[in-house]
């Protein structure tokens, strides 16, 4: 489930529609129903983009009523195997994907003429309908669910006595109502997630529909051509034992480690060890300077613009833009380790050319390196990735990351 508000609308998103599509949307006369149609299309294209790895306007949506042919229907998805629905109401607009089965969801708004509990009823209603296809064709007070008080689940469908469906109370934020149900195979596992994310990185990224990450002179990466950043979805499928890698971390990838570092780095005995934590202001950086605090050791923790917190912790001020800010920190730091977990979803220049100022630095006083990554620097699919495969990014964000570990990759330690 991917939501979006009204506001996220940008000029450049037409660009992803097809001339049938911009059509369909220029026949709708209310304006705002215009944009929260614009809106769905849009946001549409760019999750199916997000979770097959093509470009968000070379995905072809169909949309065929039954009953008239017309171009109204409900979304397909032929060439991607994929089932989707649209909702919009007020501000809200929810695009639904799933892999199997047949998915449909509703989200409509409180207003003074519908009680909450009411209005939780019908979505779960529409849900169902729009789910089976049948839209208008089937009463929706016929469709007998659960009371409001209970967990949403099917009762009974008019006509389909045998309908398997998985239904769902959707959070939508306050002032608003959405459910979602999924037509299920026989074949379906029987414990099925849904998982609800926010949109904004889909949608407000740049214009761009292809990733190139790469690596350039001077120290940091080349930018690279990429679509609207987000926070990824790839799943990675990261295996121990590799030469190079250290323990998982959040997002499923494994952090790359540079194959060098002084022979003392990371000891056991004869000190505590000084760790220089870049992003010490985050939620993975912050854990991991009052973890390593509380074992003992000397941590210094950066951050750009809120001082964190952090008992035992040296907090340093660092703009990782700055290359020779963090060349002079690391050299008076002089860590035995430094882990990099900074990053900004829309910033090339935080996420990979910060990486790189970072890694250069770390090399050059010979410390032992860890980078966090994402599973954003791969597209998305449904099997599993290795931890070794080259990266695939679809998204300004996971290009950003792919760059930064080609650049973790090649730094290598000054001479010894």
């Amino acid at each position: 489930m991917w939501w979006a508000d009204l506001g996220m609308l940008r000029r450049w998103h037409g660009r992803l529609l097809d001339d049938t599509e911009r059509r369909r949307l220029a026949a709708i006369g209310h304006p705002r129903h215009r944009r929260q149609s614009t809106l769905g299309a849009v946001l549409l294209r760019l999750a199916v983009a997000h979770h097959r790895g093509v470009p968000a306007d070379r995905v072809r949506v169909v949309r065929e009523c039954p009953a008239c042919a017309g171009p109204h229907g409900r979304p397909r998805l032929p060439e991607h195997r994929l089932s989707a629905s649209v909702s919009h109401s007020g501000r809200r607009v929810v695009v639904a994907v799933a892999g199997r089965g047949e998915i449909g969801v509703d989200v409509e708004r409180l207003g003074a003429d519908h009680p909450s509990t009411e209005l939780a009823q019908w979505c779960r209603r529409e849900s169902v309908v729009k789910a089976t296809g049948d839209g208008l064709r089937v009463r929706i007070r016929d469709v007998r669910i659960t009371p409001p008080s209970d967990p949403p689940r099917l009762l009974g469908y008019p006509g389909r006595p045998g309908l398997r469906a998985r239904l769902w109370d959707l959070r939508p934020g306050p002032g608003y109502r959405a459910a979602a149900t999924l037509v299920t195979p026989a074949s379906l596992p029987s414990r099925v997630r849904i998982v609800e994310r926010a949109a904004s990185h889909l949608l407000t990224g740049g214009p761009s529909t292809g990733a190139t990450p790469g690596a350039g002179g001077g120290g940091g990466p080349a930018r690279g051509a990429a679509t609207p950043g987000c926070g990824g979805v790839g799943e990675g499928s990261p295996r121990p034992g590799r030469p190079g890698r250290a323990g998982p971390v959040a997002g499923g990838r494994w952090p790359v480690t540079t194959p060098y570092g002084r022979p003392d780095a990371g000891r056991t005995g004869g000190g505590p060890v000084t760790l220089l934590v870049v992003g010490a202001s985050g939620h993975l950086g912050g854990e991991l300077c009052r973890r390593a605090a509380a074992t003992g050791e000397r941590v210094v923790g950066t951050y750009h613009a809120r001082e964190p917190a952090l008992p035992g912790v040296q907090p340093r001020r660092l703009d990782v833009r700055d290359r020779e800010a963090v060349r002079a920190l690391v050299s008076e730091v002089r860590p035995d380790a430094v882990v990099g977990t900074s990053y900004r979803y829309d910033d090339w220049a935080v996420t990979a050319d910060g990486a790189a100022h970072v890694a250069v630095a770390a090399a050059a006083v010979g410390a032992r390196l860890v980078h966090v990554s994402s599973d954003s620097v791969h597209g998305g699919r449904y099997e599993p990735y290795g931890d070794d495969e080259p990266p695939s990014p679809i998204f300004a964000y996971g290009a950003a990351k792919a760059a930064a570990e080609t650049t973790f990759g090649r730094s290598t330690p000054p001479p010894r």
